[in-house]
């Protein structure tokens, strides 16, 4: 089945941050969230996550609650890979990737099977290398790769009949443009697999070379039905959205968007 979220409203304060949102995300998609700056993504997100709950609206996953789901069944289900990402000093980068077993594990002791799952983790990555580095030497594009790892360490294992969800806020932030690429191509590779996958991006090009799925953000609503990249990512709307005028291009069969320059 997958993630469904309906009528979502959420506020904070007296502001209005999240409107009435529905979606729905199955297994084996791709969901990318776009707008501007203050449009709602992260915070979307965190709904989806279950760490924020609406005031209004509901999320489910496979058709449960995720309010009424336990932490740690709700953690054997979805990972998540933040903005910020704290830095675990002392530890080395496997051992950060075996945290992600901690849900399934139950408060034992973390095994072969377990670190057999890590270093699969770090191979996908191409991190397999830097097992034994301390995290605090790495860079802030090897330091979120690990945290990624650790993602797919967590959802290795999900509990039988259940879509694994996989939700990324800005997962191409501190990567070059290469590792941009491998890791938005992991994640359709991960669909492939029958994960569903929620992304905050705010490249366009990214979005519509791997995205299956649009959702664009603006003020807390959705700007246009969620769709597919050709279907929502239309000039005009950008235009109003973004209020930058974009020209859309194609390129071996993919759009491209530039800013539109003026004779």
């Amino acid at each position: 089945m997958g993630l469904t979220a309906e009528g979502v409203s959420l506020k904070l304060g007296r502001k209005s941050i999240l409107q009435d949102l529905r979606l729905q995300v199955h297994g084996g998609q791709m969901l990318a969230l776009l707008g501007p700056n203050g449009a709602g993504k992260s915070t979307l997100l965190r709904v989806l996550a279950g760490s924020l709950e609406p005031q209004e609206g509901s999320v489910c996953l496979d058709g449960e609650h995720l309010v009424s789901l336990e932490p740690r069944a709700l953690a054997m289900r979805r990972a998540v890979l933040p903005q910020q990402l704290p830095v675990a000093y002392g530890f080395s980068c496997l051992d950060v990737v075996m945290m992600g077993r901690s849900p399934h594990r139950g408060g034992a002791s973390a095994g072969p099977v377990d670190r057999g799952y890590a270093l699969d983790a770090l191979n996908t990555l191409g991190m397999a290398s830097f097992a034994q580095r301390r995290v605090e030497t790495l860079s802030g594009g090897e330091h979120q790769r690990i945290h990624l790892a650790r993602t797919l360490c967590q959802l290795s294992s999900p509990p039988a009949g259940c879509t694994p969800l996989l939700l990324l806020d800005e997962p191409t932030s501190a990567l070059d443009l290469a590792g941009q690429h491998r890791v938005l191509a992991l994640a359709r590779e991960l669909t492939q697999r029958g994960l569903a996958v929620v992304a905050v991006l705010h490249d366009l090009n990214l979005a519509a070379r791997y995205a299956d799925r649009v959702l664009l953000l603006n003020r807390g609503r959705v700007a246009c039905a969620v769709g597919s990249p050709e279907q929502v990512l239309r000039p005009e709307l950008l235009e109003t959205i973004y209020g930058l005028a974009l020209e859309r291009h194609e390129l071996a069969g993919r759009s491209i968007f530039t800013p539109r320059v003026s004779p």
